[in-house]
């Protein structure tokens, strides 16, 4: 039996206020109390730590000891201060949010982080380092096919390794202690299978591609989801300048007709939707796609219309609804601590930490990893859901968005 899903934003009230510097292209941490800090980012791991008193709760459940660990990132170290790119700035200074909330649950975290200098040879060197075998998880490295490169070493040793942005499209090597943060397609495709098979069942199916091999490949892996689940009628359209989609809808009274396109070609985009624009009619289109259309550049109230008319949904595995009261909290003590608005990488990088800190404490096992399976956790931008998909543990969990009263909304909650 599943335990209970623990949720992260309850930690919110934790959060406290800590000063750091923060310019457009350089970060400087400083310690999050005068007698706790947290890893300063070097080349040369220094570690410290964040020394609380475990709550009575904790300490009765199990004798933990400190929460270890790695955070390997792409630092670009100049001379007298530390400088990141902005994305792995934000994702530290998430980092740092959570850590503090871990902190308030009663737990001693111990972080170092380490310099990866976007470089195999600097993993390389870091790996042979012996303060990383003692890791309870290890966060990255970031870059193509990092994870592929200590997939051996995490085996060995019984550690978790997390990619935190990339998907397990291309992992080969079978690895239970491998874990991805971000679902790959077929867990798209079978979450959007899923969802109409229980909401939308007898609806009018069309499958638009823009004749891209991804898109071929998106919607061959939703036909085998929704044979699974019972749906075995569909209309393919590829989809082209002066292509009309039109004759493929239902258009009698009641009728639902459910529009999928897994394009990522704005252009193409835009030319659905004007032709769905001169479609009229007592029947409902539900258009379905992917979150690159979170992405597209040239929206205006023109294209928001066209959303609002064709309820757009979109499957994303980052959501993090600004109207949330966890997600209005947040932001507001991460701008108290850093002047600033957190991005999306920061949401990440608070979600990520928090999520392995509590599956380290509430799993079965000293092994974060052996209990990703029997837990849920709840995140401020989605839920983790890991399963083991035969090559690594993957999150599941996808959120699907709808665009109603002119801002998008989960309805999988």
């Amino acid at each position: 039996m599943k335990a209970p899903c623990q949720l992260i934003a309850f930690f919110l009230i934790a959060l406290a206020s800590c000063g750091s510097t923060r310019t457009s292209n350089s970060f400087t941490p400083v310690p999050v109390e005068p007698s706790a800090t947290v890893a300063p980012l070097e080349i040369e791991p220094k570690t410290d730590s964040l020394a609380v008193t475990k709550t009575p709760k904790q300490a009765a459940k199990k004798n933990l000891g400190p929460f270890k660990v790695a955070l390997l990132l792409p630092l670009n170290i100049g001379p007298g201060e530390y400088k990141l790119d902005d994305v792995f700035a934000d994702y530290y200074e998430g980092v740092l949010m959570g850590l503090d909330s871990l902190k308030k649950l009663g737990m001693e975290v111990i972080v170092t982080v380490y310099d990866t200098k976007n470089d195999t040879a600097a993993v390389k060197k870091i790996t042979w380092k012996k303060e990383l075998e003692e890791s309870d998880v290890i966060i990255g490295p970031t870059f193509k096919n990092g994870h592929t490169m200590l997939s051996k070493y995490v085996k060995a040793r019984e550690i978790a390794l997390v990619s935190p942005f990339s998907n397990a499209n291309m992992w080969t090597d079978s690895n239970h202690y491998s874990m991805y943060c971000t679902p790959d397609d077929k867990s798209y495709a079978a979450a959007l299978a899923a969802h109409i098979a229980k909401h939308h069942p007898n609806a009018n199916l069309v499958l638009v591609n823009d004749n891209s091999k991804e898109d071929k490949d998106f919607l061959w892996r939703f036909k085998v989801a929704a044979r699974e689940l019972g749906l075995e009628k569909w209309k393919d359209v590829t989809y082209q300048k002066g292509s009309d989609i039109l004759p493929q809808l239902q258009k009698g009274d009641g009728d639902t007709n459910i529009i999928i396109t897994p394009t990522s070609n704005e252009k193409t985009a835009q030319l659905l939707l004007t032709n769905l624009k001169n479609d009229g009619g007592s029947h409902v289109n539900l258009l379905f796609t992917l979150e690159s259309w979170l992405n597209f550049k040239n929206t205006n109230y023109q294209t928001y219309e066209l959303w609002e008319q064709n309820h757009l949904h979109i499957l994303t595995h980052y959501f993090a609804d600004d109207y949330a009261k966890d997600v209005i909290a947040f932001k507001a003590a991460y701008k108290e601590r850093f002047a600033t608005i957190p991005s999306d990488f920061a949401f990440r990088g608070f979600d990520h930490i928090v999520a392995m800190g509590i599956l380290f404490m509430n799993g079965k096992g000293d092994n974060l990893a052996e209990s990703a399976e029997e837990m849920e956790v709840k995140g401020l931008h989605n839920t983790f859901k890991f399963r083991f998909n035969g090559r690594a543990l993957e999150n599941r969990s996808v959120n699907i968005i709808e665009f109603s009263e002119y801002r998008f909304q989960r309805i999988n909650k």
